[in-house]
């Protein structure tokens, strides 16, 4: 019986080569199998849905038809231990060219005037008495000044009371406006009693 030739070496190194070769190409396509699986995109969660971005909130307007309160007026509440008793009817008090020339028997003198406010003093030829009139920008002096008041008490539109500076007595009222507080007060207790004092500050706020 005839046996089969047994392969030459050029035959078996041929054959290797095509079993490296094709283990080559197995492997390439492993790895780009693996690869692509990747990079591919993740399926899409509940919380990559698309949402509409947010805009900022429109700043405050104050309303065309509305008051427009002074940037230095204090808040509700903030008018100390004895709000005014025209808190809801304040008017502006800031225009020294507003104060009358004349309240009952005073006579207004010559104003000054700066950025923070006007003082005056009202005379009464006739009894030798004199008011003094202060405004001050911004209605916040309201508190402060009645705080300085030994016993302050409403009258009217106006807080009255009595003050003690530096060995001198005197009686003031303070009067609550939208951007100015007005004050009044004397020195001459003996002839200008509270009630006085207090109806003059309230036909002086009135005509302002």
């Amino acid at each position: 019986m005839s046996q089969r030739p047994a392969p030459s070496g050029g035959s078996r190194t041929a054959l290797w080569v095509v079993i490296a070769a094709a283990a080559v190409v197995l492997v390439g396509l492993v790895v780009w199998g693996l690869a692509g699986r990747g990079e591919a995109e993740p399926s899409p969660t509940p919380t990559d849905a698309a949402t509409t971005p947010s805009t900022p909130t429109d700043p405050a307007t104050d309303d065309p038809g509305g008051e427009t309160t002074g940037a230095t007026d204090p808040g509700d509440g903030q008018w100390g231990p004895m709000p005014p008793p025209n808190v809801d009817s304040l008017k502006p008090l800031d225009n020294p060219e507003a104060l009358p020339e004349q309240v009952g028997p005073f006579v207004r003198e010559e104003v000054t005037s700066n950025v923070g406010g006007a003082s005056v003093f009202y005379d009464d030829p006739e009894a030798f008495r004199s008011i003094s009139v202060n405004t001050s920008t911004g209605s916040h002096h309201y508190q402060e000044w009645v705080a300085a008041l030994t016993d302050p008490a409403y009258h009217g539109n106006a807080v009255c009371g009595s003050y003690s500076f530096e060995g001198s007595d005197g009686i003031e009222c303070i009067v609550a406006g939208t951007n100015a507080t007005l004050k009044t007060g004397t020195a001459d207790i003996d002839v200008i009693t509270m009630e006085e004092l207090a109806e003059f500050t309230n036909e002086l706020h009135d005509q302002f």
